[in-house]
């Protein structure tokens, strides 16, 4: 059997729920959906249908948008109050992830500086590392003087 309009668009609307938080989406969903199937069955023409999209895409996008931010309020004064009741557990968590973050961030600091961002020169792979050695002496590596490289 082939599908209508409807039922198509319907479909596509459930999809597209799926961008609210799972628990709004269980307790409204169903709801929401009857609103639609109400409004395409008021509306007729695919002029009324198009902006009924536009409408339902609007609405979507800044109510889901709102939604995630509740929860994630919701869900981070829930955390804050958890680790008040238990300061024996947060203090040395709380430590640990300031330690943990802190060396990650010098390591990555000092691999970007070194290895990962270029040398700041016109064509590195054309720098040269002139040292000079005393072959009778104790000492390997004497660095270079300023006459000696004037005579390179």
């Amino acid at each position: 059997m082939r599908e209508t309009r409807e039922t198509r668009s319907v479909r596509w609307y459930r999809r597209l729920t799926r961008l609210y938080p799972a628990a709004f989406r269980h307790e409204y969903e169903s709801e929401m959906v009857a609103l639609v199937q109400e409004r395409q069955a008021e509306r007729a023409g695919a002029r009324a249908l198009l902006a009924l999209w536009a409408e339902l895409l609007t609405d979507l996008f800044a109510t889901a948008r709102r939604e995630h931010t509740h929860m994630l309020i919701d869900d981070l004064c829930h955390a804050v109050r958890v680790l008040r009741k238990t300061p024996a557990l947060t203090i040395p968590v709380v430590l640990v992830l300031t330690v943990g973050i802190g060396a990650t961030t010098a390591v990555f600091t000092l691999t970007n500086g070194v290895l990962l961002r270029p040398l700041p020169f016109a064509a590195p792979d054309r720098l040269v590392l002139l040292d000079e050695s005393a072959p009778k002496r104790d000492i390997p590596s004497m660095g270079t003087t300023l006459p000696s490289l004037r005579d390179y």
